[in-house]
């Protein structure tokens, strides 16, 4: 009896901690959908709402009254305003500002939260990791990193 309780342990424990794996990738790869959508939408409404997105800066107060710092349309980033993690659920996420332009969301439950997140950086920044002061056309990026999920 012992012995095939120790069997059925070698077989299902490294399953079910290849699920919790999968169950996290899952949920990075969830709240990077989800900031894309949102980040999309708030940009819609900034284009529909008269004086935001007109300037290079601009505010916008979304439907439940909380106000979102837009640059170039787009909801900012890790500038200590408002913005891009106040329009997605951040459950079981720890928001951090690493720079003036980006936010990232790190899964607290992951063995290396660090490597198990989503980076947001706002319009203006390019793809080396530098940010300019952008132009009306500059779009926001998104990286996800779920090599320590």
């Amino acid at each position: 009896m012992i012995v095939l309780l120790g069997l059925l342990s070698a077989v299902a424990l490294p399953r079910f901690v290849g699920l919790q794996r999968d169950a996290r990738v899952n949920a990075v790869q969830h709240l990077a959908g989800a900031v894309h959508t949102s980040a999309h939408l708030v940009s819609m409404k900034c284009r529909v709402t008269a004086g935001c997105g007109s300037t290079r800066s601009s505010t916008l107060t979304l439907p439940d009254g909380q106000s979102v710092a837009m640059l170039w349309s787009y909801p900012e980033a890790g500038s200590g305003q408002p913005g891009i993690e106040r329009t997605v659920d951040t459950t079981g996420f720890e928001v951090v500002w690493p720079s003036h332009w980006q936010t990232v969301f790190r899964m607290t439950s992951a063995p290396d939260p660090a490597t198990c997140a989503v980076t947001y950086a706002q319009a203006g920044a390019n793809p080396d990791g530098t940010v300019d002061n952008g132009t009306a056309d500059s779009r926001y990026l998104l990286n996800t990193d779920t090599s320590g999920c």
